[in-house]
Formats: C-alpha cells, structure tokens, sequence
C-alpha cells in the first residue's frame, strides 16, 4: 500500500494476525434441449475477515501526508467480498456435420467489503453482463462477443491517490485455428 498520497513509493506490510473464513457453492447441469445441449452453471460465494489484537498498519489517518500507525483490531480485512454471484447458459447445436452453433450469457454480481484496511472506503459493487455467439467444428472456432454490455463502470483499486477501473464494453470477434 502507499501509507500516504504524498508518498513516493509503496509499503509492504504485515498489519499482524488476521482471520479470514469463506465459503463456495457451485452447482453444474448439462442437458438435451431439442437438437443440442444446453448447459446451466451458478456459484455463490462470499468471504468475512477481521484483524485481531495488534493489528496495525501505517496509513495517513488525517491527509497531511504524514503516515499514522492505525490500530486495525475489530475491522474487516479488505478486499473481501461479502458475496459473490455468477450465473452461466450455454447452448450448443449441430448446423451441418460436424459445423456447430453455439450461444452463452452470463451474469456476475459482487457487493460488499471494504477498499482499505481502514474500513473507510467500501469495495465498489458491480454486475456484468457477457454474451457470446458463434461457429465451430473441430479445429476452428469463430465468434462475436460483448464483454460488460451493461458497460458498468467501478474501482477495481485504489493505490495512493490512484483509481484503476474495470474494463469498459468490448464488442469484439475471435478466430481460433487448431493445427
């Protein structure tokens, strides 16, 4: 981290004794839907930390671009989302011998957490939505995709005074030869 937005360099720190518990469910389905199969996939997980006694961090507390030592004891660890979600469809089909179409979508959504160890600044939300469609046989695979069609827009981090965003829309084509 930078302890401060005056600070010309970053610091590795070991704040102290943590703990930090999870969870993950994922749930999977293929099935025959009329020619082709179509294939559901969602997960649900979600993450809960906190520092413990003597935890610290240097971190400019007050903007004057002096670091502080802050006492993290009871705060959250940041980063960790409370929980996240991802829905994924899939649908394939034969076209003409060994010619396929296929379509896919999927939906992800996270909230929760902090940005900082100081629990001063909540870890942005977001949801996107993806989307593909296209061609393949063997050795070849052709595709238009949209990546975030929403075109959400959030803080993926924050170092120093710097903000660093998520990747806009792209619409875009693939081409993909096996040799």
């Amino acid at each position: 981290s930078a302890p401060s937005a005056a600070s010309r360099g970053f610091v590795l720190q070991n704040a102290g004794d943590s703990h930090v518990s999870g969870y993950e469910i994922e749930a999977r389905r293929s099935f025959e839907a009329g020619p082709g199969v179509l294939s559901v996939s969602a997960a649900l997980s979600g993450q809960r930390g906190e520092f413990e006694e003597g935890a610290s961090a240097l971190v400019d507390t007050n903007g004057d671009g002096i670091p502080d030592v802050l006492d993290l004891e009871g705060n959250d660890v940041p980063r960790l989302r409370d929980y996240q979600l991802t829905f994924n469809v899939a649908y394939s089909f034969p076209i003409a011998g060994n010619l396929r179409g296929f379509v896919s979508g999927s939906y992800q959504r996270a909230e929760g957490g902090f940005e900082t160890p100081a629990n001063d600044r909540e870890y942005e939300a977001y949801q996107l939505f993806d989307a593909r469609v296209g061609l393949r046989t063997e050795n070849l695979r052709f595709s238009v995709f949209g990546r975030n069609l929403g075109d959400e827009e959030y803080i993926v981090n924050i170092l120093s005074a710097n903000e660093y965003y998520n990747q806009p829309k792209v619409i875009g084509v693939e081409l993909t030869l096996d040799f």
